[in-house]
């Protein structure tokens, strides 16, 4: 599961909303959420900040686990690993279920 289908997932849970509903809320079409919860598509930056409102998520932390999320080479991910633990050094108590993928980096 990518960062974009994690945030998408804890939305939904949170605020206990269809995909639809959600689409409205958000403001995108139906397609462009199934599509991200398929893992087909990433949340253009715009909808996760959106997302970080709804869900009272810091815009850096979102911005740049999105971008490790979906970074193409391994040297970017290293990258933006450095600049997540970086700036989110209070995550390191943080359940491990929360951190999802991305705390396979930190713990390397």
């Amino acid at each position: 599961m990518n960062y974009s289908q994690e945030l998408l997932a804890n939305l939904q849970e949170k605020t206990g909303l269809s995909m639809a509903k959600l689409s409205q809320e958000l403001e995108v079409s139906g397609s462009y959420l199934s599509q991200v919860n398929k893992g087909e598509r990433k949340l253009s930056e715009e909808i996760a900040l959106k997302i970080a409102d709804m869900l009272k998520l810091s815009d850096t932390e979102v911005l740049n686990r999105l971008n490790w999320s979906h970074a193409k080479s391994e040297r970017a991910r290293k990258a933006y690993a450095k600049l997540i633990t970086g700036t989110a050094a209070a995550l390191v108590i943080a359940p491990i279920s929360y951190l999802g993928n991305f705390a396979q980096c930190i713990l390397c």
